[in-house]
């Protein structure tokens, strides 16, 4: 049986409001020690919110760290003491203004677990209504649209929507839905 990795110690490098960056000291498979640095960041709620027409909420925003526009689908962090599905609930709200009377939880992905600890709650969220209540500006968020779930495939596909964070949960929606033959 191959080994595991092993923590030997840990300290905190870097540590602001949305992540910290933790350092270990580790013993690799193979034996060897080294340096693992971890980014710990609080799980996020993502949302695939589904009209009667069978179309997406996408949202589109400019992200500073890659410096480009990105398509996705509502998500946020998961605040301390608060359930996945609130958070799901509060982030679409503010994101799309749009609230959900039926929510189904999909599942829950790694982010990035080569280099984090974070997890994506993924819940389906239909039978929406509008509402005037949101927080876009604050957000960043450029406009909210809603697209065909076969033009949210093709956006995927060649590469319009290229955000981590949305291609897994949507892919996720898709095998639930049986939209993928």
């Amino acid at each position: 049986m191959q080994q595991r990795w092993k923590q030997l110690t840990h300290r905190i490098v870097h540590s602001n409001p949305w992540y910290r960056v933790r350092q270990d000291r580790v013993l690799t498979p193979e034996g060897k020690k080294g340096i693992y640095n971890v980014i710990e960041k609080p799980p996020s709620a993502i949302t695939i919110a589904l009209n009667t027409r069978g179309e997406i909420a996408l949202i589109k925003l400019f992200r500073y760290p890659t410096q480009m526009s990105s398509i996705e689908i509502p998500n946020g962090s998961i605040e301390p003491g608060e359930s996945p599905l609130r958070a799901a609930k509060r982030e679409l709200n503010e994101e799309t203004g749009l609230r959900a009377k039926t929510w189904k939880k999909l599942g829950v992905l790694q982010g990035c677990p080569g280099f984090s600890n974070s997890l994506y709650h993924v819940f389906l969220a239909t039978n929406l209504t509008q509402t005037s209540s949101h927080r876009r500006e604050e957000e960043g968020i450029e406009s909210v649209t809603f697209a065909p779930f076969r033009t949210v495939l093709r956006m995927i596909q060649d590469g319009r929507i290229t955000d981590n964070a949305t291609v897994g949960p949507i892919l996720l929606a898709a095998l639930h839905l049986k939209k993928i033959r």
